[in-house]
């Protein structure tokens, strides 16, 4: 694309990265909008399987989004609708089951839910692209999959 057909879509870097990092969030939350009718260990296992997939397809540019939290208010906004929807979804989901007698949380919902996706993240940041396609070929992204999905449940007491 020529730099005259580049401005006249965008008018600025600035805003050409706004609207990238829009549709990495867009992409990023819907990932992890799955059925609410799965019981706890499905459920767990394929929101923990969408998060790491979407973390490691977009781990180069949520970095660049992070960092440009910390000077950007328009990306700010977008970085903390990242982190807290999916987190208020999960803590919501927690409180349900609970209500329903299906876990018995070791801390509050609020809490746990951060507490995991602090742990997706960090493991979400190893996985390459390669190691989650359909193949898997070591295994390491169900493995990891399976970890995780095991602590998940292990705290919101549904084993």
């Amino acid at each position: 694309m020529s730099r005259t057909a580049f401005y006249a879509y965008f008018r600025s870097k600035h805003e050409t990265f706004v609207v990238v990092a829009g549709q990495v969030r867009d992409d990023f939350l819907h990932a992890h909008e799955l059925p609410g009718n799965l019981d706890p260990r499905a459920m767990g296992r394929a929101s923990i399987a969408a998060f790491l997939t979407a973390h490691a397809q977009y781990s180069a540019l949520l970095t660049v989004i992070e960092h440009e939290a910390g000077a950007d208010s328009e990306i700010d906004a977008i970085w903390h609708e990242m982190q807290r929807r999916p987190a208020r979804r999960m803590a919501r989901y927690v409180r349900d089951l609970a209500a329903q007698d299906q876990a018995d949380p070791v801390a509050e919902p609020e809490m746990l839910a951060e507490s995991m996706f602090a742990l997706f993240r960090r493991f979400g940041a190893e996985l390459a692209v390669d190691t989650i396609d359909a193949a898997d070929p070591t295994g390491r992204f169900a493995r990891r999959v399976d970890e995780l999905t095991a602590v998940y449940l292990r705290l919101i007491g549904a084993e």
